[in-house]
């Protein structure tokens, strides 16, 4: 571990938790030498720059520790960087032997914290000294967000392999191969998270990019029941990814597929209950009872019945510029289209709905109407992995900077 001495862009928004009012800048730190390349989402650094390549990738996930107010990030340098989320200031940067492109899962009972990479290793480092515990390599880059249950460290991969470490050692106590289908026409070898179901056992619901979801029981990875969201065989399908997250709702589980809409199964029997056709859904989210999806076209809130409570369509959204230029948007604009890419994760704060879009900006929602109440940062381009600290919210921007907003 050593300092790290490139300073990127910090970027505090102000958000009020208790209600729906507007996003202002408060804070905006300018870069230093060895700021972020401006040439980073386009190719390597200029031999001419004095800049450190972070990562544009649109994995990339902030992560926040409340016990130590710290920022966790990956980074185009392959390490994984440790920022102060009150300064903005660097505090470590941890070799990670690739590029970081999971959360920061942190294991409080025993004080470590878990990383994934785009070069197929797992990675395990002691919070307070940063010394790596294991790594573990598979067989592909790891493809979802960690997560721990009970005493296992739980991930897929490129190839759809679902494997259980043992989340102090790192050996491994099974694995699942799933094949990928040849004659599927996916979007890539992605889906999303892993979720934990309460059954009679747990099980973890595995999504798989040819469009099903396994069950498994996770004590010992076998296959308690297979969900299936578009024919196994005889029919062309295109794009049956799921890459939006599960939800789990008074037993039945909400799946959506990317080009066959959205299944809602009863979980014990795997039948289907409903089948809702909204096209290219990437992101599900819920708000007590109330279920949020969003595609790259618009953003829904739905009933338990699957009816459609409202949509807001964004390509007729319009805003006026961003109150604030940066230096690496080149200048102010208006723009007809604001929300465009691939949307965020849904983030709440009571009854608004924060979103951000991969080549477009942050929004805020009113959740009851669905009305824009605010737009922020046009054109910047946001991680989809935008994640919540006791603060706000955390996002990484297509410029590899990290920006808070509260």
């Amino acid at each position: 571990m050593r300092a790290n001495p490139h300073l990127h862009i910090l970027l505090c928004l102000s958000l009020s938790l208790a209600a729906a009012e507007p996003l202002s800048l408060k804070m905006l730190v300018k870069p230093r030498n060895y700021g972020p390349c401006l040439t980073s989402l386009v190719g390597p650094p200029l031999s001419t720059e004095n800049c450190q390549e972070w990562n544009g990738n649109i994995d990339g996930a902030p992560t926040f520790d409340p016990a130590r107010r710290l920022i966790f990030v990956g980074a185009g340098d392959n390490y994984l960087h440790a920022i102060d989320a009150d300064t903005g200031a660097s505090f470590a940067h941890i070799e990670a032997g690739g590029r970081v492109i999971t959360e920061t899962i942190f294991d409080k009972s025993r004080t470590v914290f878990y990383v994934g990479t785009d070069k197929s290793h797992i990675k395990a480092y002691d919070a307070f000294s940063f010394k790596n515990l294991f790594s573990f390599q598979a067989d592909s880059r790891i493809n979802n967000d960690l997560i721990l249950v009970g005493d296992k460290l739980v991930f897929s991969t490129g190839l759809a392999t679902v494997y259980a470490l043992d989340a102090l050692t790192g050996v491994e106590k099974w694995h699942q191969d799933r094949p990928l289908a040849s004659d599927r026409l996916k979007l890539s070898a992605q889906s999303n998270t892993i979720s934990l179901v309460e059954d009679s056992v747990n099980m973890l619901a595995v999504p798989h990019p040819d469009g099903f979801v396994s069950l498994l029981i996770a004590d010992t990875g076998k296959t308690k029941r297979q969900l299936s969201l578009s024919p196994l065989s005889g029919a062309q399908v295109f794009f049956p990814d799921i890459v939006a997250p599960m939800l789990e709702l008074d037993g039945s589980l909400w799946v959506a597929s990317f080009g066959r809409g959205i299944f809602v199964f009863d979980i014990k029997s795997g039948q289907i209950k409903n089948h809702l056709i909204l096209d290219e859904i990437q992101q599900l989210a819920l708000n007590g009872n109330k279920i949020f999806a969003a595609s790259s076209k618009a953003l829904y809130r739905l009933n338990l019945d699957g009816s459609i409570v409202w949509q807001n369509n964004f390509q007729y959204l319009k805003t006026l510029p961003a109150k604030y230029g940066f230096p690496f948007t080149g200048m102010e604009y208006t723009t007809n289209r604001v929300f465009m890419g691939l949307p965020s994760r849904l983030i709440f704060f009571g009854d608004s709905v924060v979103m951000a879009s991969s080549l477009g900006a942050i929004g805020l929602f009113d959740g009851d109407n669905g009305r824009l109440i605010q737009v922020l940062g046009n054109a910047l381009g946001f991680s989809p992995k935008i994640s919540v600290s006791n603060d706000g919210v955390l996002l990484l921007t297509r410029f590899g900077t990290v920006a808070q907003f509260r």
